[in-house]
């Protein structure tokens, strides 16, 4: 199997697309295709303070997850933490 480069810098339109598809395998069952979540249990990504604020604190939350929240830590995923999905 081949290895990927995990120095790759991407061009604009490829951030978005590799972002879709980390969004697709890891946020989408919780957040929905959508971004708009499932009220009273996942929260809405689409036009929110965190997808739309300053991107640390945006990784912050998806690396280290929120407490109190459903919202795991996904920094023992090598996919989400390349940041592709902060593009998307």
């Amino acid at each position: 199997a081949a290895t990927e480069d995990v120095n790759k810098v991407f061009t604009a339109e490829e951030l978005k697309a590799e972002g879709e598809k980390v969004y697709a395998a890891n946020c989408v069952a919780c957040h929905q295709a959508n971004g708009q979540g499932i009220p009273g249990t996942f929260a809405a990504l689409d036009g929110s303070k965190i997808a739309n604020g300053p991107k640390a604190d945006h990784v912050d939350i998806v690396m280290n997850g929120k407490t109190g929240t459903a919202m795991a830590a996904f920094n023992l995923n090598p996919v989400v933490g390349r940041g592709e999905v902060y593009g998307f």
